[in-house]
């Protein structure tokens, strides 16, 4: 398998990846797309520009991606910090608007 068919395979997994959420594999492909981005760059290859530029869209894809996957995150660290701190806790409605909880809800933990 050549050098760019290996780096669109991994790059294919690592949507996979991001759109399944299963992000505890990301760190083995992030080795295996760093090795091949390297012998890509240090071959001689006369790469068409249609292929180049499949490689960036679909790295630029995943960059999105992964973009999205952190401010996911960020959001449910933030939450889970309001409820710590006995913040002022809401949901939404079926409408989609924020609501108050009717009554505070405790968050415990069982050792």
């Amino acid at each position: 398998m050549s050098v760019v068919a290996e780096l669109e395979s991994i790059l294919a997994e690592e949507q996979q990846i991001l759109l399944t959420g299963n992000y505890v594999k990301l760190s083995a492909l992030a080795e295996k797309k760093t090795k091949l981005a390297d012998m890509l760059s240090s071959e001689d290859l006369d790469l068409p520009p249609e292929a180049y530029k499949k490689l960036v869209d679909r790295a630029t894809h995943n960059e999105a991606l992964l973009a999205a996957a952190r401010r996911g995150i960020q959001a449910a660290i933030s939450q889970l910090k309001e409820f710590s701190n006995g913040e002022h806790q809401s949901t939404y409605s079926k409408e989609g608007q924020r609501q108050p909880l009717a009554r505070p809800v405790s968050v415990t933990q069982k050792l």
